[in-house]
């Protein structure tokens, strides 16, 4: 069971990225790989975004076929115009594929649990499951019964696509789509970077290789700076460690015990580093195992991010330069069913690459007065963003106009972060970026009245950031400054990741979106969910920055081989050195560590490893007397509605029989309150308890109303409702055996299930079953 899932999942997505590759040279010709990096990403866009459409009536294996037919279609067509696909490029980001794949499946395969706990593993693994399940989308929402799923959904679709088409379980497919999400991460920053590099007569291979190492493995400065305070006396470590674990929710003192020293070292404390909220990196999210939203889009933000190269490299002459900006929408489309904070950020990325591009946009308005020109590019930047959005908004259209979170605006200056702590959250980038675009400022800005004006206006930026305790705009001031001058006079999208990145990391520090939960930190959910996209922009962009300095470093090194001058100064090339050995070792201390805490045990005792990619294992393992139960219920046709447990206590074992069957529930855990309003849920809540503890009277027409065939009653329905300090004194669990109208259906280990017949239940009681609850559109189900 272990290597027939893997093979066909393979075969599956080789296939799709094989038949995506000439859409992808049509859509990149100009990219060093031809675009086959974005061969898969480009292959899930058309395959998700069919599916999703035709899906609102059927989803199915017909229709998922369908889409496949759709992109062979598109994709012949598309090779009527596509240049050849260089092979040696083709096998090396097939090679980068498969090792990110392979270094995801590792710890996969030693930690493949979709467990409550430390996370939002129960939510993913349920999501994945409700598409599978699902006969039309949206699918029913397994934790609101009667209603259609508000959350984002289309990475699931597209990991749900793939499972359809290989045939492989959701218990499998859940650590398999992690693995692959991983992949085309890394294998995205690869063929970006190396399209920059190539585009600069620089190796395409190193700056590659580099982003690929930095987006994907790479996380902040944390895990270097604790293990190294270890090292300090414990005085020095009280009077100046603060700041490094500034991010940490416990008294200092407690937090100097939890984290400084190798001895203390833990994945989970590295997403710590800032006060009141949390900063993570691709390597962090996908070793915890999510299968989350804002962990999906990654991929397809570099697709957008390849498509404007694309344009930027596209002569404005070239009818076919603006048909590869409007490609973006149908992403911005997935994006915004996949995680909807993306889109902005895409949307931002366009205006940038119109408003940075070296030319003007359009050759007849590249006349007159400069104010009249710069005025006309920024129009066209932000008309050109607008558009693309919009464009995107269509394509998600039935999502969006039923997406309605709770959520009171944007709220604006939150507290703001300190400097130290930003420098280890963010020092990775803006060290060496400051290092690579500021001599390249003087080199490039003539006069020395304009050069001194620029530093004055960097130095009263980086001064007043710091007046002001806006710590931020002190380290992000002078590269904003420095990335627009770079990107205009040399047209140099590096430039442009860079003002994206340092652009959002502003944003986040003046202000947040005020989401549920609202009442905790303020900017929690912002900076948590804006920083993945953070990583992703600047680690492409410090993988360039990387494979150039490879490259000096390689032709000094070649010149002192052959007894030659250095093409650079001695000084610069040992500081390019240093600088260059520092940051990989910074980028690879978090997979070295977390690999040797994690697969390190495995490797050195294979024998007691039991190696395993099923999300849903440790359930027979830990809750066995429930296991039986929960594969009784998951046996059963359609979604027919379940009664358990209320899960107003997150991340917990609560509401499993829904989450791990995809079968609604009345009420599941407390996220619903984010989706419908706390007040819908909490009614819920409280009809749970009415019809597990109430009289019969009042327990009947619920269960008529929630449209309930089956009621769950196990450890967690017992502990919850048999409590007598839980609900209304003198109230415990219904014995369900006697009521009218209700059989037991199943019992197995510490689970009873119970059937009901709602109309004979109903006329026994002699109550009014009036169906009081809005329901969603007919499902299939068992009646």
């Amino acid at each position: 069971m272990l290597v027939s899932p893997l093979v066909v999942w393979l075969i599956v997505l080789a296939l799709l990225a094989a038949v995506g590759t000439p859409l992808a040279a049509a859509a990149l010709p100009r990219s060093h790989d031809r675009g086959v990096a974005f061969a898969l990403p480009i292959a899930l866009v058309v395959v998700t975004l069919f599916t999703y459409w035709v899906g609102q009536v059927s989803f199915g294996t017909i229709t998922v076929a369908g889409a496949v037919v759709l992109l062979a279609g598109l994709s012949v067509l598309a090779s009527r115009v596509a240049p050849p696909i260089p092979r040696r490029a083709a096998l090396e980001t097939a090679a980068v594929f498969a090792v990110a794949f392979g270094a995801m499946l590792a710890l996969r395969l030693v930690d493949p649990g979709a467990i409550p706990q430390g996370g939002e593993k129960f939510l993913d693994y349920g999501l994945l499951r409700a598409v599978l399940r699902a006969d039309r989308l949206p699918p029913e929402d397994f934790w609101f019964a009667g209603k259609r799923l508000r959350y984002y959904y289309g990475g699931h679709l597209t990991a749900g696509v793939v499972a359809t088409l290989s045939g492989v379980e959701a218990r499998y497919a859940y650590n398999l789509s992690i693995a692959t999400f991983f992949a085309c991460i890394a294998t995205g920053a690869y063929g970006l970077a190396g399209s920059v590099a190539d585009w600069r007569d620089r190796s395409p291979r190193a700056a590659g290789l580099a982003a690929a190492v930095v987006v994907a493995f790479g996380n902040n400065l944390a895990p270097v700076v604790r293990i190294l305070l270890g090292y300090l006396p414990d005085s020095l470590v009280a009077e100046y460690g603060r700041a490094a674990v500034a991010g940490i929710r416990a008294p200092t003192d407690q937090a100097f015990q939890s984290v400084i020293g190798a001895s203390n070292w833990g994945y989970w404390y590295t997403r710590y580093v800032l006060d009141g909220t949390l900063v993570v990196s691709p390597s962090w999210e996908y070793v915890n195992g999510d299968l989350h939203a804002h962990m999906m889009a990654p991929p397809f933000l570099l697709l957008v991010a390849a498509l404007c190269f694309a344009w930027w490299r596209t002569p404005r002459t070239d009818p076919r330069r603006w048909l590869r900006l409007l490609a973006v929408a149908p992403v911005v489309g997935l994006l915004s069913l996949t995680n909807l904070w993306s889109v902005p950020t895409a949307c931002g990325l366009v205006a940038l690459t119109v408003a940075c591009a070296g030319e003007h946009p359009f050759p007849g308005l590249d006349h007159g007065p400069r104010w009249r020109r710069e005025v006309t590019r920024h129009l066209s930047a932000g008309v050109s963003a607008v558009a693309v959005g919009l464009g995107g908004a269509l394509v998600a259209a039935p999502f969006l106009l039923d997406h309605t979170p709770v959520s009171r605006g944007v709220g604006l200056f939150p507290p703001r972060s300190a400097l130290v702590p930003f420098l280890i959250a963010w020092g990775l980038f803006a060290i060496p970026f400051a290092a690579a675009l500021l001599p390249r400022v003087r080199s490039w800005v003539t006069g020395s009245r304009r050069r001194a004006a620029l530093v004055g206006v960097a130095l009263v930026a980086s001064v007043a950031g710091l007046a002001v305790d806006f710590a931020a705009l002190a380290v992000l001031g002078p590269l904003l400054l420095a990335g627009w001058v770079v990107s205009r006079a040399r047209a140099d999208f590096t430039a442009v990741l860079v003002l994206a990145g340092a652009g959002l990391l502003c944003i986040v520090e003046l202000a947040y979106a005020r989401v549920w939960p609202v009442g905790g930190p303020e900017r929690w959910n912002t900076v948590y969910k804006v920083s993945m996209q953070v990583w992703v922009l600047w680690g492409v962009g410090l993988g360039i920055v990387l494979g150039r300095w490879h490259d000096r470093l390689d032709r000094s090194l070649r010149a002192l081989g052959r007894d030659r001058d250095l093409p650079a100064a001695p000084s610069r090339t040992a500081l390019t050195s240093v600088l260059l050995v520092s940051l990989l070792v910074s980028a690879g201390a978090f997979p070295a560590l977390v690999y040797d805490d994690q697969v390190g045990p495995a490797v050195s005792n294979p024998d007691e490893a039991a190696l395993s990619l099923d999300a849903i294992r440790y359930v027979e393992d830990y809750y066995g007397d429930e296991a039986a139960a929960i594969d009784w219920l998951d046996e059963r046709e359609g979604t027919p509605t379940i009664l358990t447990q209320a899960g107003d206590e997150t991340y917990q074992w609560h509401s499993a029989p829904a989450t791990l069957t995809a079968l609604p529930t009345v009420v599941g855990w407390k996220h619903e309150a984010g989706y419908r309003g706390l007040e819908p849920y909490e009614k819920r809540v409280n009809d749970t308890a009415t019809m597990y503890t109430g009289n019969w009277s009042e327990a009947a027409p619920l269960l008529a109303a929630y449209d309930v065939e089956y009621v769950y009653v196990g450890p967690d329905e017992r502990d919850r409702y048999d409590d007598p300090t839980f609900s209304q004194p003198n109230r415990q669990l219904v014995n369900f055996e006697k009521k009218p109208g209700v059989t037991v259906a199943h019992e197995s280990g510490a689970v009873t299930i119970y059937a009901v017949n709602e109309t004979a239940m109903c006329a026994a009681a002699n109550v009014s079953c009036s169906r009081t609850q809005p329901t969603m559109p007919p499902v299939r189900t068992t009646k």
